[in-house]
């Protein structure tokens, strides 16, 4: 190993502190090290000053996909030298901006890993850098899980396969019961791992980490509370790679369901990266994708995966509160995760994603939770479902829900799954027959005194063209129908939980910026019905002339 040289030994120290983003996946072969190396690339054109650092404490290559055969330093060092900074071990790389902190060749002793963690973090503070991308490597290890906590971006990656979802559901907690083995006291500890082995007599598996907290915070004292506290900070991401068509890209909504109901954690969907053969080309030559090339679906996927991490979080002030409320007493809008003004088609749709999270029979189950646990989660998505997918008892159920009886756990007398059954399935969206109008947006002009409501009459398309309705769907006819109800962008980011950011892409047709298109449909159909338009003529017609490359399409007839 080279030592450095004694030039190098003095760097001075920024005035701001690096942004930390963190990198892991809960099994290998999921593309992690090739994400980090191109997401590095991406910022560094943006004009950001970039490390990626290889952290993968028992296979590191990170240095393979930025095209670099032999590396001159690395980590290492830390382990063999005393050091004071990190700034002498950054190599560079073919990009400009982007440094490389390469990671250790040899086996290294299980002594020097914990140390090893420590000193880098410590000295990572004084790179003079704005960010600084952390490859933790694959597994569970103490080291991983302490580097991903680290992060002030989480990002977990997967692959659309039940193997891939089911390492990050145990590499999730793995990482809750580090939190919570360096937050609470060992008694406290010692005390939650028993609520979680209440699960019921005969049961093969653990209650879920939402469950416990549940049941800890129903036995009284402070313990769900100081939970509640030590997992504010966790911030956790899911970027999907290996996308070979829409089916795969509905793991992303399954894990995100998934880690609502069984940790209380929210999951940001990043983005997705396509299957793409030139991701094997670039490695084959020894180049890194992004250079060699630029225009391929799998480098695209990664633009829009770091434009969204970019973007500061939007907290909605559910995460902290959300792990210590019992499914139970979710309304059944809450449970399908569809608003209150969703169709039938979106209940249907909902209900068929979260067949694949709850069912038990599912691939994509959380492999620690007991049977009686499964069976519960579904058993609420089912009574919620077979509820709402029924006007008449959906009807009902919302007359109760408005006057404080309609949540499954408030003690209302919600209709039973035998009740939902049995009401008329003529009403259910079937061909010919129309559905209800939603209501109108709570917000909008005809409730809230909104100047617009001076008009005479209500707005039609002689007022205001529709779009979906004789004019075509595009951004800028959505943000002008937006701007004649007089609804500020701000008031439908609120409404709807989209990011202001994604809204204002949205109304300019920059369709690279725009989520993955599992959800830029679910996007569109939430801000149709915001604005009282049709979501599915809405969503259809703006992916269709997006695909299309933004020409309208041309309509029939």
């Amino acid at each position: 190993m080279d030592h450095l040289p004694r030039s190098e030994a003095a760097t001075p120290s920024p005035t701001v502190r690096p942004s930390l983003w963190a990198v892991a996946g809960g099994k290998g072969g999921v593309g992690r090290s090739l994400l980090v190396a191109n997401m590095g690339i991406q910022m560094a054109r943006l004009g950001k000053r970039v490390a990626v650092a290889d952290l993968d404490l028992h296979g590191s290559n990170l240095h393979t996909y930025l095209g670099l055969k032999q590396v001159k330093r690395s980590l290492e060092n830390l382990v063999n030298e005393e050091m004071s900074s990190l700034a002498p071990l950054l190599l560079d790389t073919s990009v400009p901006n982007l440094k490389l902190l390469a990671g250790i060749q040899r086996p290294l002793k299980s002594s020097d890993r914990a140390p090893l963690v420590e000193r880098f973090l410590r000295l990572s503070a004084s790179l003079p850098l704005d960010y600084l991308l952390l490859d933790c490597g694959s597994g569970r290890s103490e080291e991983t899980l302490d580097l991903f906590r680290a992060g002030q971006r989480g990002i977990l990656v997967s692959t659309p396969e039940p193997s891939s979802a089911e390492s990050l559901y145990l590499f999730t907690e793995a990482l809750l019961q580090r939190v919570l083995a360096s937050s609470l006291a060992p008694a406290e500890v010692q005390g939650f791992l028993r609520a979680r082995e209440m699960g019921g007599s005969g049961s093969e598996g653990w209650r879920s980490f939402r469950s416990a907290v549940e049941q800890l915070r129903a036995e009284g004292g402070d313990a769900a509370r100081k939970i509640q506290e030590a997992l504010k900070p966790l911030r956790l991401r899911l970027l999907l790679n290996q996308v070979r068509s829409d089916a795969d890209g509905d793991l992303a909504i399954i894990l995100k369901t998934g880690f609502e109901k069984f940790f209380g954690l929210e999951l940001e969907f990043i983005g997705e990266v396509e299957f793409d053969l030139s991701v094997l080309q670039s490695i084959q030559k020894r180049k890194p994708l992004s250079q060699q090339y630029p225009n391929s679906p799998s480098t695209q996927g990664v633009e829009r995966a770091v434009s969204r991490l970019l973007t500061p979080f939007r907290d909605n002030g559910s995460h902290p509160d959300s792990i210590t409320q019992d499914l139970a007493a979710l309304d059944y809008y809450s449970l399908l995760e569809v608003e209150p003004t969703a169709s039938s088609k979106d209940i249907q749709r909902a209900y068929q994603l979260l067949k694949q999270a709850y069912d038990p029979g599912s691939c994509f189950l959380h492999p620690l939770l007991s049977a009686d646990q499964i069976q519960r989660a579904n058993d609420l998505v089912e009574t919620a479902y077979r509820t709402l997918i029924f006007l008449e008892t959906r009807t009902e159920y919302d007359r109760k829900r408005g006057a404080g009886r309609g949540s499954p756990g408030s003690g209302g007398s919600a209709d039973p799954p035998q009740a939902a059954v049995s009401a008329k399935e003529e009403h259910v969206g079937l061909p010919g027959k129309e559905e209800t109008r939603p209501p109108v947006p709570a917000g909008s002009p005809e409730k809230e005194g909104d100047p617009a409501k001076d008009r005479k009459g209500p707005v039609t398309p002689s007022d205001n063209p529709v779009p979906g309705r004789g004019l075509p769907v595009t951004g800028a006819s959505l943000r002008r129908f937006r701007e004649a109800l007089r609804l500020p962008l701000e008031v439908i980011a609120e409404k709807t939980k989209i990011r202001p950011s994604t809204l204002e892409a949205l109304e300019a047709d920059r369709f690279s910026e725009l989520p993955a298109p599992v959800f830029l449909k679910a996007f569109l159909r939430q801000l149709a019905s915001c604005l009282g338009l049709d979501p599915s003529v809405v969503s259809r017609e703006y992916m269709d002339r997006m695909r299309g490359g933004g020409t309208p399409p041309r309509r029939q007839g």
